[in-house]
């Protein structure tokens, strides 16, 4: 007879969901100063800027802050963020941790998409443009932005012996059998 002990866990994605940030009107959305004006239509969010004659890069965006319990993916998650946008926007998006640690995903030029760590909480999301000096003004365009989430069943086989020396083998998750 002889048991060596292990555990092996299987990830069973049991649903998916999608949020689809809504882009149709400015409401919650905070410009970075006077020079920049975002309108909603059909196509989304139009960011558009006046650049003054400067010497350095100017930076204009704006940001959509999501209060707690909004945007909560807590759990086993597999998150995808996807964004389509005109070449040229940039976009990123903040998060939180359940454990309070934050952390940036940044997206550059057109269709983008990432995937990002499980149990999260988006807390922002912003875009925009970065203009040089003597740049001409180019409307900018958030075309749209979803997040794709899948909720994660474990199931684990443990092999162990127990203080008597006894062996087991436990099962769990969805349908376990021993």
């Amino acid at each position: 007879k002889k048991i060596v002990g292990s555990d092996i866990t299987v990830e069973e994605i049991i649903s998916q969901e999608t949020y689809q940030v809504p882009l149709n009107s400015v409401a919650g959305w905070k410009a970075t100063g006077k020079n920049t004006r975002l309108t909603a239509s059909g196509e989304g969010l139009l960011l558009e800027y006046f650049v003054p004659p400067t010497d350095s890069i100017i930076h204009y965006w704006v940001t959509k802050a999501f209060p707690e319990n909004t945007l909560n993916m807590f759990g086993r998650s597999n998150i995808v963020a996807h964004v389509s946008k005109d070449p040229g926007t940039y976009f990123s998006l903040t998060y939180v941790d359940s454990k309070g640690v934050g952390g940036i995903a940044s997206f550059i030029g057109a269709d983008s998409s990432t995937e990002l760590p499980p149990d999260i909480r988006i807390t922002s999301v912003q875009f925009g443009t970065q203009v040089k000096s003597g740049g001409v003004a180019r409307p900018v365009r958030l075309r749209s932005v979803s997040f794709t989430f899948g909720r994660v069943n474990d199931k684990k086989i443990r092999l162990y012996r127990d203080a008597s020396g006894k062996p087991f083998i436990e099962m769990a998750g969805a349908a376990s059998m021993a």
